[in-house]
């Protein structure tokens, strides 16, 4: 399928011209069925928190400092934690349509367990920092994932 970007009224489309797409001669926006559809910021600060995600940064402050909405705003702590929530969403969909692997079976049990590992702030109180992991292993197979 070959597609075609345009400009038209400031809005980027795309154009399939493949004779047997049933979109043939249609202008379809890119912000349909993606992740720039119900949103209020322009796709270029969408796609800059993108690479921002992907390159591992999620200091707060600093994409508060790197991204700004529309009107030269910098976006607010909550639109920053929405965005970071709905990209590891993404991402964890996206891992498990594309995890080949499936342990267990019929008559077959199999344990499951997370953790998170991380620091306290001052060896006290609750967990600041860390990472979770999620594991299981089939008992009488004995794969694991």
């Amino acid at each position: 399928m070959t597609c075609w970007r345009s400009y038209l009224s400031g809005a980027v489309v795309y154009r399939c011209y493949h004779r047997g797409c049933r979109k043939y001669s249609q202008y379809i926006s890119i912000k349909d069925a993606t992740l720039f559809e119900h949103t209020h910021l322009s796709i270029e600060t969408v796609l800059h928190l993108l690479f921002l995600y992907v390159a591992n940064i999620t200091i707060y402050d600093q994409l508060k400092h790197e991204c700004y909405d529309e009107s030269e705003k910098e976006l607010s702590t909550v639109t920053i934690s929405d965005w970071l929530t709905y990209f590891r969403e993404i991402q964890l969909e996206a891992l498990i349509r594309h995890t080949a692997v499936k342990i267990g079976g019929v008559n077959c049990t199999v344990e499951i367990d997370e953790s998170k590992f991380g620091k306290r702030k001052y060896n006290r109180g609750r967990q600041v920092e860390g990472q979770w992991v999620i594991g299981g292993i089939c008992r009488e197979t004995g794969e694991y994932l």
